[in-house]
């Protein structure tokens, strides 16, 4: 049976995935997410907290049905209403767009 993908759904996964990132933020260098980095990305790096929460501020729903789930480009994520949505693969593809704007790397913009 195929769950819809309503907004009542949205903004609750939404929310939880901004209280994740509240958490990680507070927690600093000792964060899940920092320490994650730390192992992964080579060379110097800031984190952006303002960018990953703006784009949960910004989601649109994909109008064509596409092989994908989700795509962002930093400012904005697109959903696809085909899909299929669990409450988990909804919060953890939300989670995930929104990481994307995160990690700015030294001597680049975004």
């Amino acid at each position: 049976m195929k769950i819809p993908l309503t907004r009542y759904r949205l903004n609750k996964n939404i929310h939880k995935v901004k209280k994740y990132l509240f958490k990680n933020y507070r927690l600093k260098e000792k964060s899940p997410i920092s320490k994650a980095l730390n192992k992964t990305i080579r060379g110097k790096y800031h984190l952006k907290w303002e960018n990953a929460l703006k784009v949960l501020d910004n989601i649109h729903f994909i109008q064509e049905e596409i092989s994908h789930w989700a795509e962002t480009d930093g400012v904005s994520i697109w959903l696809s209403p085909y899909k299929d949505w669990t409450n988990h693969n909804l919060y953890y593809t939300l989670l995930h767009e929104c990481l994307h704007g995160l990690v700015i790397r030294e001597n680049k913009e975004h």
